[in-house]
């Protein structure tokens, strides 16, 4: 193996590193709650629908006007509320669907809406979340390039949505072109790929699936180069949002992406911990 893939790989794992302990990341998380038609209470006080944590602001800073699909903060007067970084009692919140979803700061919380196959959520930030610094750090297999692999698409005739499930429970259509065409140990095997050209995704199990790694999968964005040429490289697999955090959405994989084989590659998880 080069020196320039070990590093490409050693960047990589960083990223992903990075992306857990960010202000906005997975380990920063406080909070999903499902907005209810109407209004929805938003404070410390637990008998509010969105429930902020313990300290962290007034017992009622607000509410959450949602109808049809918009909603609507409302917060009372006092509270320092910055909505996209300017002072504000009241606002509509756009989703993370529109691409640019609002951002409300409440002090230490950020929150925005999310949207998943027509509901809607608060998601919530605590920047002062004590797993941020008492996490202890992704772990991976050793770097392998036999698990950096070829791939070809096998497209379907057209296009199609393929029944995708998350963790919360919910199923919904998500697109796919085709099938990732690979061989492993010498055996060919195909993935279901999601999204399109370019950015396309698998979401797997394997036999260390609950062993090695996290139980539910492990998530691979495909490597397409320049010449449309496609690599799988399962160095770079990685424990989806869940494994580290209960607020997360993650979508699971479809059962024809269960692989009868061991990947040991990529992101590896404690389960004695999980």
């Amino acid at each position: 193996m080069s020196e320039t893939y070990l590093d490409s790989i050693r960047l990589f794992r960083q990223k992903k590193v990075d992306e857990l302990h960010g202000d906005t990341g997975w380990l920063a998380l406080a909070g999903l709650y499902w907005l209810n038609e109407g209004l929805n209470t938003l404070g410390t006080d637990p008998a509010c629908d969105v429930l902020l944590p313990d300290g962290s602001a007034e017992p009622h800073v607000g509410t959450i006007d949602f109808r049809s699909g918009q909603a609507t903060l409302s917060v009372t007067a006092g509270t320092p509320a910055l909505v996209d970084g300017q002072p504000a009692t009241t606002a509509v919140l756009r989703p993370d669907s529109t691409g640019a979803p609002t951002v409300v700061w409440l002090g230490r919380l950020r929150f925005v809406v999310i949207e998943r196959r027509g509901r809607f959520a608060v998601r919530l930030w605590d920047h002062r979340k004590d797993t941020r610094a008492g996490f202890p750090g992704r772990q991976w297999y050793p770097i392998d390039a036999a698990y950096c692999v070829p791939a070809t698409l096998a497209p379907y005739d057209l296009p199609r949505n393929v029944e995708i499930a998350d963790v919360t429970g919910d199923v919904g259509a998500m697109p796919s072109l085709g099938e990732l065409v690979f061989a492993l140990h010498g055996q060919e095997h195909r993935l279901v790929a999601l999204g399109k050209l370019g950015s396309l995704r698998v979401y797997f199990r394997d036999r260390t699936s609950g062993d090695t790694t996290y139980p539910a999968c492990r998530y691979l964005d495909a490597d397409t180069a320049p010449d449309g040429s496609i690599t799988l490289d399962f160095n770079k697999a990685y424990s989806p949002p869940c494994a580290y955090t209960a607020f997360a959405t993650c979508p699971l994989p479809p059962r024809q992406n269960h692989l009868p084989i061991r990947i040991e590659a990529g992101e590896l998880f404690d389960n004695s911990r999980h």
